[in-house]
């Protein structure tokens, strides 16, 4: 089952990579994340895809509130003990930011990867991927915060929560 959901965001990454991004440009010296490196595709229970695309002129921050918003309004992903989910996220190292996740106890990260853009340009994002294990029964939290890990923590952090219910 994992592997279907793994070929399923794959399959949807290619799509949304094939249609294009577009992003405005900000000023001010920091390079802040664009909607250009950063889109977020979810996998639910259903095994169906929630795919975010780019949303015109919001910034990577807005998208994100919004898939969380979205996500929220949802019930926890259903997970056996024992079973895998992956949870994929746009990521461009280049520009010193970065996932930083974290599971609950009853959930393992058995993968944690970035891969990098198929057509390897110079300063071109790619993905992060955790692939998630239910270890323990009981609601268990992944969560993650994108930013540069050499300054401070800041409310302004984007961040990504995603519950599951682990089952027996």
């Amino acid at each position: 089952m994992s592997r279907y959901r793994f070929f399923l965001a794959m399959l949807l990454v290619i799509g949304i990579a094939l249609c294009g991004c577009t992003s405005s440009s900000s000023s001010g010296s920091e390079k802040k994340p664009t909607s250009e490196e950063n889109i977020k595709i979810a996998i639910n229970e259903n095994n169906t895809s929630t795919e975010i695309k780019d949303s015109g002129n919001l910034s990577f921050a807005d998208q994100i509130k919004n898939i969380q918003d979205s996500i929220d309004k949802q019930p926890p992903i259903n997970l056996k003990i024992g079973s895998t989910t992956d949870i994929i996220l746009k990521e461009n190292p280049t520009t010193g930011y970065s996932w930083n996740a974290s599971v609950t106890s009853g959930l393992e990260i058995v993968n944690d990867s970035f891969n990098p853009p198929a057509n390897r340009l110079m300063g071109a994002g790619g993905e992060h991927q955790w692939t998630i294990r239910g270890t323990a029964v009981g609601n268990q939290i992944f969560s993650a915060v994108y930013r540069r890990p050499w300054e401070a923590p800041s409310p302004d952090d984007i961040t990504y929560v995603q519950h599951f219910l682990v089952t027996a």
